[in-house]
């Protein structure tokens, strides 16, 4: 027999779900939250797509505002400075710039996908994002025996010509994340 209709919560519960379920860690950052929320839009019932809204806004808290933290294009490069530094963005460049910044972070999105076109764009990059060893061990807790069998690419790193190499091995976040989900989840692989 299916299940009954899924009851309508409360926005508080709705809140309380997508804030308490989807908080980003290094293995949950915006673009699985981005894919979590389109799934539960696709699923159909108001439930599931209230909570997709909810992770949405999560990820673009100021979507749709005209003057984000009371920033306009017209602010001086100080106050536009701030408001990117208190988001957790770079708040260098020219002041164009860092407009455009805080623009892609309230601008876009559509009614099937309420997302921010700066969250649209670091989730598209953070799908193709690699990563070192080291950065994998201090980021993620997993160890370089861990990650051996993951394909690596090779790209040129001059900084490392002091050390008589030019090049360095990276590996895809993505794989990095899936490695990481097994140690966090206790079934650490020491």
């Amino acid at each position: 027999m299916p299940p009954g209709p899924l009851p309508e919560l409360s926005d508080d519960i709705l809140q309380y779900i997508a804030s308490s379920q989807w908080e980003e860690t290094p293995v949950c950052d915006e673009s699985d939250i981005c894919r979590d929320a389109a799934a539960l839009m696709c699923v159909g019932n108001s439930f599931t797509t209230a909570l997709g809204l909810k992770l949405y806004a999560a990820v673009s808290p100021y979507l749709g505002e005209e003057s984000p933290g009371g920033v306009h294009e017209g602010s001086t490069a100080a106050e536009m400075r701030a408001l990117l530094k208190d988001w957790g963005l770079s708040a260098g460049g020219k002041k164009s710039d860092m407009w455009a910044r805080i623009a892609a972070e309230a601008g876009g999105g559509s009614e099937l996908c309420p997302v921010a076109d700066g969250v649209r764009a670091r989730a598209i990059e953070l799908k193709t994002a690699r990563t070192t060893v080291g950065k994998a061990r201090d980021t993620y807790g997993i160890y370089p025996y861990q990650i051996r069998s993951l394909p690596a690419l090779e790209v040129h790193a001059p900084h490392l010509a002091n050390l008589g190499k030019d090049t360095m091995k990276t590996y895809s976040i993505k794989d990095i994340k899936k490695i990481a989900l097994t140690v966090w989840a206790g079934g650490r692989d020491r």
